[in-house]
């Protein structure tokens, strides 16, 4: 020996990554670049690709800031950890500072998507309070029934919200 000891994961690292891990970084890779096309959240990719949600991080460090040879060292199955950790050192901190992560890079129609769910989202979101916050069927029924408008108004929208209600009942439930 050369008077420097090594730590158990640098002789692990020289003997090379096993198939497991390599398995595990494509999964995490491809999540990161699904994350970065769809703005997926980190743990609903996590859960689709069989990955975990810190080697999601560490594959969007390396697909955002790294440098071609890394990104594709990476692809070609080179270890993940350590590549994202290189370019977080890499990183100019200034004393005092803080410094910021950089932000995912979505596309256009990923963004536009994102938006259409966060209305969704929105809308029944707040239609599930406020229909979890009604006092019982049988007085609401006897205030709607008291004026002539309210009547007509159940009597248009009850079928459709009830229909409505069913349907994403039943495929909430499978």
């Amino acid at each position: 020996m050369d008077g420097i000891t090594k730590t158990r994961r640098e002789r692990n690292f020289n003997r090379g990554i096993r198939p497991a891990e390599i398995k595990a970084n494509a999964n995490a890779l491809a999540a990161a670049r699904y994350i970065m096309e769809t703005a997926m959240n980190r743990d609903e990719a996590a859960a689709r690709f069989d990955a975990k949600a810190g080697s999601i991080t560490n594959a969007l460090i390396v697909l955002q800031e790294g440098t071609p040879e890394e990104i594709a060292g990476v692809d070609a199955g080179g270890p993940l950890d350590p590549v994202a950790r290189a370019i977080l050192k890499r990183r100019a901190i200034e004393p005092g500072k803080r410094q910021r992560r950089k932000k995912v890079a979505f596309s256009q129609e990923a963004l536009a998507q994102k938006k259409v769910d966060m209305a969704v989202w929105e809308a029944l979101g707040s239609a599930l309070k406020n229909i979890a916050s009604l006092p019982q069927p049988t007085d609401t029924v006897k205030i709607a029934r008291k004026n002539i408008m309210r009547t007509e108004a159940v009597d248009r929208h009850l079928m459709t919200a009830f229909s409505w209600i069913t349907e994403f009942s039943d495929a909430w439930t499978k």
